[in-house]
């Protein structure tokens, strides 16, 4: 027997290889989708080797098939989708005593690991951008651009929002419970290339403490009522910033925590990073 024309499947001892046997236990290959791997029928008595059975082709392909001039045949399959399946010669046998080749291909998907989070990180003061004519910080907004407020929180007389002021972004704050309400800072972003990063949902600790941030990982921070705002960046995606404070004692008016998540191998894994001056610096605990 001459081996086939085909030169494209790869040598098996690049890849993983399954190879076909009759006798227990029932060998067996592990890959993950995306994956390709060797399938060996050994060489019978019976005459050439037809193709090894495929039973779901969504879970495996065949990429190539060659006949061996041993009698034995070599396919590199690809596995397209997780899942488990059993794998054998399409051969029947002849007699009852001939024996058929099997064996097992199971298709997982690969461990997450999620790859260390930083120790610390560090807030960039907010400078103002080149573009546009900003609104001044501590300048009342009109009835139209109240009309824009967004995600806010007002705590007694004391709060803070979000509002679009000429299609900028700003912290605006209020101190008579949200009669009146006031740019709190510089613009967090804008329409133009220099703007920061939008943020969607602002959270008030004090007259003074507030934290704005987006689930994205862009967050903003004040400790000073709106004076200098402070922005991280959060390696993922920040699920909730608590406006309580836990802790067994009084925690320094500064004190926030942000909770961040993410998708592990058995599910969300939820990690926490502390401040203790206003979102100058962070601490993974």
């Amino acid at each position: 027997m001459t081996a086939s024309a085909a030169t494209s499947c790869p040598d098996p001892s690049t890849v993983k290889v399954l190879t076909l046997s009759y006798m227990s236990p029932l060998p067996t290959v592990t890959v993950h989708p995306g994956d390709s791997f060797v399938v060996i029928v050994p060489a019978g008595n019976w005459g050439a080797i037809p193709k090894v059975s495929i039973p779901h082709t969504d879970v495996v392909r065949r990429e190539c098939t060659q006949l061996l001039s041993n009698g034995s045949r070599r396919e590199v399959l690809f596995a397209s989708a997780p899942g488990t399946l059993m794998l054998f010669d399409t051969l029947p046998p002849r007699e009852t005593m001939d024996p058929m080749w099997q064996g097992r291909v199971r298709s997982v998907m690969p461990p997450i690991v999620l790859s260390p989070l930083p120790l610390v990180l560090k807030g960039q003061l907010t400078r103002q951008g080149s573009y546009g004519d900003p609104a001044a910080p501590g300048a009342l907004l009109s009835k139209a651009e109240k009309a824009t407020l967004g995600s806010g929180e007002i705590l007694g007389f004391d709060g803070y929002a979000l509002a679009t002021v000429d299609g900028f972004e700003y912290p605006v704050v209020t101190k008579d419970g949200g009669r009146y309400w006031r740019i709190a800072g510089l613009w967090f972003a804008g329409p133009w290339a220099d703007g920061a990063a939008f943020t969607s949902h602002m959270v008030t600790f004090s007259a003074n403490v507030a934290v704005s941030y987006d689930q994205s990982g862009e967050l903003y921070a004040t400790s000073d009522g709106g004076a200098e705002w402070f922005a991280t960046h959060f390696p993922s995606m920040i699920m909730t910033v608590p406006s309580t404070a836990t802790s067994s004692n009084p925690p320094p008016p500064t004190s926030i925590v942000v909770e961040i998540v993410r998708m592990g191998q058995k599910g969300p894994v939820v990690s926490m990073y502390r401040t203790l001056n206003g979102g100058r610096s962070w601490k993974l605990v």
